[in-house]
């Protein structure tokens, strides 16, 4: 469909051709709900395309999009001033809901103009226990009084899902006020024990560092931060912690060891010192996490996990994280475990295949030795 409309389009106009025929935006986001889709792609060119499990897929039989047609589908999306504010920095963040589902939309623009993802955030928040933890450490994170629980992994590793779920589990258990500070809000509770207060960046607050410095005289018990992303909200998050909170937030790192040095490596030289002692002190699990190719659906979810005990508090607190691993491996009792440790588990489980495994380990000859594979 590439004629510009005269009348303010909405999400039931129709904007892409399939055979000739007109389908809205409504309708295909609906579709990639029911298709078990976790994104969809928009760009001049290419016909929509999904995202089912590692794999991009076509949408059958949908022409291509045209110039014409990306502007409809951004008046749709876009209120005016988001228009405004994306014709001026070339990117912005929202979300989008349906019937079908909530969604997180990100608009870019690239050389033969703008382009669109759509992640897929279903209604239904998902149970903890159906995530897959490898160890059952989610039972005493949801019980911290206090501290930094901090979730990595690249993006689309599933984040802001084991986030959800540990924080509906708070809610369905416990008497607790959470607020949350997203960019931009993602999953949606539902009335339970808890207040939960959920703010969105560029709407309700200007920052994440402006949001939980205002949470913070707002007598909550959990802070849920969306994404550490600088050294302003490193920091608060760590102030949080220090006075008698648990905090949530991510990073986009790949491992624990990773993620102590990507944490400190916000600061300047001459606070690296004190912030290592912070996270020493105020630090309590890390998770890092990955979703791999699973032999019989699509994905499965693989995890470190680092638990913050007094000995890698001492190999924080003395700048030493490439020991961590070796300290995570042998605590299993403590409920961690390697991301390495994990993928056998899962292999040894006819979870993943050994091309899967071998693919996502970090140290790829642990992992054959400890499976007995010979290297060919």
């Amino acid at each position: 469909m590439t004629d510009k409309l005269t009348e303010i389009p909405s999400l039931t106009t129709p904007i892409f051709s399939q055979n000739g025929n007109g389908v809205s935006l409504e309708e295909v986001l609906k579709l990639a709900v029911d298709g078990n889709a976790s994104d969809l792609h928009f760009k001049v060119g290419s016909p929509p395309e999904l995202r089912k499990g590692t794999k991009l897929v076509p949408m059958d039989n949908y022409t291509p999009l045209d110039h014409a047609a990306m502007e409809i589908l951004l008046e749709v999306i876009l209120s005016e001033k988001q228009r405004k504010r994306f014709s001026e920095v070339g990117e912005l963040d929202k979300s989008l809901q349906t019937t079908a589902a909530r969604f997180r939309v990100n608009a870019g623009m690239e050389r033969s103009g703008p382009y669109i993802t759509i992640r897929v955030i279903p209604y239904d928040i998902r149970q903890v226990l159906s995530l897959g933890f490898p160890t059952p450490v989610w039972r005493e994170i949801i019980s911290l009084n206090h501290g930094l629980v901090l979730v990595t992994g690249v993006t689309g590793s599933g984040k802001s899902t084991t986030l959800a779920s540990l924080i509906q589990e708070i809610n369905s258990t416990q008497q607790k006020k959470v607020i949350c500070i997203e960019d931009p809000i993602e999953a949606v509770y539902k009335k339970g024990k808890s207040m939960i207060i959920q703010r969105e960046v560029g709407v309700h607050t200007t920052s994440f560092y402006s949001g939980v410095m205002h949470a913070l005289r707002q007598d909550p018990d959990i802070l849920l931060i969306g994404e550490i992303r600088d050294q302003d909200t490193a920091q608060a998050a760590l102030q949080a912690a220090e006075t008698g909170h648990l905090v949530f937030s991510t990073l986009h790192t790949k491992d624990a060891a990773g993620t102590i040095g990507r944490y400190v490596d916000l600061f300047p030289e001459e606070r690296k010192g004190d912030i290592r002692s912070a996270l020493a002190d105020n630090l309590a699990y890390v998770l890092c996490q990955d979703l791999v190719p699973y032999q019989r659906v699509d994905r499965v979810l693989a995890m470190e996990i680092m638990k913050n005990t007094p000995a890698i508090s001492n190999l924080i607190r003395e700048g030493k994280p490439e020991q961590i691993p070796t300290s995570i491996q042998t605590s299993r009792e403590e409920g961690m475990i390697t991301m390495d440790q994990c993928l056998i588990h899962l292999h040894a489980a006819g979870k993943v295949s050994l091309d899967v495994a071998l693919h996502y380990a970090r140290r790829k000859e642990y992992v054959r030795k400890e499976l007995n594979i010979t290297k060919k």
